[in-house]
Formats: C-alpha cells, structure tokens, sequence
C-alpha cells in the first residue's frame, strides 16, 4: 500500500510540474520578463516570485473559463497575471541591475504590452478608484481578486490572505492621511473590496457552477480543486 501511495504522490507531482510547464509556455512572453528582465532565477533565491506569478496564470486560466469570459479577455489577464511582479527585485533590490539590464528589461517589457490598467488594479489607489470614485472595470476587479486569493504559491480563502498580509503591513492602517483619503483603514476597505468583488463573481458564474461552490467564498479553494484536476493526465 505504502508503494502505492508513494506511485501515486510521485504521479501528481509528475503531472503539477507537466502542468504548469504547459502553463508557462502558453505566457512565454511574460515568463521570459520575469526570469530574464526580472533576474528572478532560483540560484539568485528570487523564484518563488515568478512561481507565485504562474499560480495566478492558473487561477486566471479557470476562472475566465468559469465565468465564460472572451478569448481576448482572458488572455489579457493571463499576460498580466504572468507578470504583474516582474519588477520586484528592480524595487527592492535596484543595485542588482546595471544599466544593460535595466534597458534588457525595459525592452522585454515592450514585448509582453501587458495592460497597464490591470497591472495597476491593487494597493491603497486602486482601492480608492474602485470603492471611493466607483470607477472600476470588472476586469481589474478581477485582476485585484486574483492578487488578493494567491499567498506565495497557493491559493487562499480571501480573509486569510488579508490577514496574513495585514499582520505584517500595520503601517497601512496606522497612515492617517491614506485613512481619510479611503474613509476607513486600509485593510479593512481591502476586506470590503475583496469580498464585494467575491459576491460579484460568484453571482456571474452559471447556476450548476454556483451550486458546486455553495457560497462565495469557496471560491478559491473551489479554483484550487479545479487546477488539480489537471495534475491527474
């Protein structure tokens, strides 16, 4: 039994990586910023960046097919997801870049066009576009959804990423100019946003889809069953 288990732990894995590898070929572009543009290799300690970037290709790969969404929509959001954090190390880490790379990563940038918009679609300014100005498209809502559920390479109930994150960042809620400009605390109106945009979507996903999840915020863990399906070839 041990052996068999052991066959079929080895089997999933098998199939996780074969997966996930289809994935990356299908955003190639945006895979190609992260590690050549981004220097986010693995010997460098920074792969755990582009690995949370493919998850979110992932969850919006299912999603988009869920909610029916176009073909041109989806892929939109995929080229995003694939790469919104590209520029990370650049942010933290500035001095690892010489000018050649920094103009090599600006150029990569240029051949992906992901939406800009969309790449915008999370922290204190978007919040305050969508809750304050109400001048959000469902696509960056989507986009800031997405964002909100992928903890490092998994994907999670939204209050427990939040909270994951809000233990760490308190600065955001103690920045009393960032409270007035949102009318509350920060993640307390990321929690607001979070979960209306939750019930936005579960209520635009088909009713036998809808029935499966049982209330919106499954959707996640709902999202995670469904990428594993493909692990199993």
């Amino acid at each position: 039994m041990a052996e068999t288990q052991a066959e079929t732990k080895s089997a999933k894995e098998i199939g996780r990586t074969n997966y996930f590898q289809g994935l990356a070929w299908s955003v190639y572009p945006g895979m190609r910023l992260l590690f050549r543009g981004g220097k986010l290799s693995k010997k460098d300690k920074w792969r755990n960046v582009a690995e949370h970037c493919l998850v979110q290709v992932a969850v919006v790969d299912k999603l988009t097919d869920l909610l029916k969404l176009p073909t041109e929509d989806k892929n939109t959001l995929k080229n995003v997801a694939a790469c919104h954090d590209w520029e990370k190390r650049l942010k933290i880490k500035p001095g690892n870049f010489n000018e050649t790379e920094k103009s090599l990563a600006e150029k990569l940038l240029k051949s992906v066009k992901p939406d800009q918009k969309l790449m915008d679609a999370t922290g204190p300014d978007f919040i305050e576009k969508a809750l304050v100005k109400e001048d959000s498209t469902f696509m960056e809502r989507l986009q800031f959804y997405v964002d909100d559920i992928v903890s490092d390479t998994g994907v999670v109930e939204l209050e427990k990423r939040i909270d994951e994150v809000e233990e760490k960042r308190q600065d955001l809620n103690k920045d009393k100019a960032l409270t007035a400009r949102l009318g509350g605390q920060y993640w307390d109106k990321e929690r607001e946003l979070g979960f209306m945009v939750e019930q936005e979507i579960f209520e635009k996903l088909p009713p036998e889809v809808q029935t499966q999840v049982g209330e919106p915020k499954n959707i996640p863990n709902y999202l995670l069953s469904q990428i594993e399906k493909n692990y199993i070839a």
